[in-house]
């Protein structure tokens, strides 16, 4: 892959399979959320999500390349998995801001229990940490992450109803 790979964008030459897979569950860029509704973006998050389930990278033939990178199976890229391929961090995300305080107002974070050691996607327990290092067999597991994101849509949609 060069160097110029836009990681959050599948590569043009996937396979059929994969292409139905990124058709699916990863509709557009993370960045077209960046102006999206709140909810638009925590659904984009969770699409992808769900589309990290074994049975459905299977049935496109997508596996793990290098790292967090998807592969279709011929070897092309479908999709990193990270902040570039994240919705919430695209639209959420403040780099000026130190620690977890950049993450301030991101309905994942918001919606996250209040104890300040917990972050879905930040630390050695958060969800997104465990889903990369995967566990001893290196099987990773996107469920705690998909539990995650439906709080967080639970939480878009009960402080949309509050909305004065």
């Amino acid at each position: 892959m060069s160097k110029d790979t836009n990681w959050d964008r599948p590569d043009e030459k996937l396979t059929p399979e994969a292409r139905e897979w990124v058709e699916k569950f990863y509709p557009c860029p993370a960045a077209d959320m960046m102006t999206a509704p709140s909810i638009d973006a925590v659904n984009h998050s969770l699409r992808k999500w769900e589309g990290l389930r074994d049975e459905n990278l299977e049935a496109a033939g997508i596996t793990y390349g290098e790292g967090r990178d998807l592969e279709d199976a011929d070897g092309n890229h479908v999709l990193r998995i990270s902040g570039d391929s994240c919705s919430l961090c695209v639209k959420f995300y403040d780099a000026s801001k130190r620690g977890n305080a950049g993450c301030a107002g991101c309905p994942l974070y918001e919606s996250s229990p209040a104890d300040v050691h917990h972050h879905p996607c930040n630390g050695e327990e958060s969800e997104f940490e465990q889903y990369l290092e995967g566990d001893e067999d290196g099987y990773s597991d996107p469920e705690p992450m998909i539990l995650a994101l439906e709080v967080a849509r639970d939480f878009v949609l009960a402080m949309s109803k509050h909305k004065f």
